[in-house]
């Protein structure tokens, strides 16, 4: 070993984001405390989500405009335009078309699989066609979120 690789190096400190953080609707004031995988598609702007709910209120699907983080006061609508609007062009369309295009290719070949197994050659593309378009929506929502942890290490649950 050389000295030079015995030198201390500085480390560096990886702050990890929190694993929970409340929310308030607007309109009757009660917090809510979101964590696990809802808090990270909630915190990622790229997630397809348009509203969450209340468990104060027992509101469901309150539109995100109307729902502000309670440690900021910003609504989480302009939160997640914002951050969308930080995040270099090219990084905004991958993750738009990557969740959705990853998902669609998913059901294609899935329901193309289990079509053949059920139904033999005949009749394929309406299934495949039909597997894909669901497969595309549940994409956007479910596995953008991964794709960006995953390639770019990005999480956005320590975004202020």
């Amino acid at each position: 070993m050389s000295d030079e690789s015995l030198v201390a190096r500085p480390m560096i400190e990886r702050v990890e984001p929190p694993a929970a953080r409340s929310y308030r609707h607007r309109e009757c004031g009660a917090l809510t405390k979101v964590g696990g995988d809802r808090f990270r598609e909630l915190a990622n702007p790229f997630c397809l989500m348009q509203s969450i709910d209340c468990k104060a209120c027992q509101f469901t699907s309150i539109p995100l405009r109307l729902i502000e983080w309670a440690d900021t006061g910003e609504d989480l609508a302009s939160y997640r335009k914002r951050l969308r609007a930080a995040a270099p062009v090219g990084r905004r369309w991958f993750f738009f078309c990557l969740g959705p295009l990853v998902g669609a290719l998913l059901g294609m070949l899935s329901t193309a699989l289990i079509s053949f197994l059920m139904f033999g050659r005949s009749n394929l593309l309406g299934p495949v066609l039909l597997g894909g378009f669901l497969w595309a929506l549940l994409g956007g929502r479910m596995l953008t979120e991964r794709l960006m942890r995953s390639v770019w290490g990005l999480d956005y649950r320590g975004e202020r």
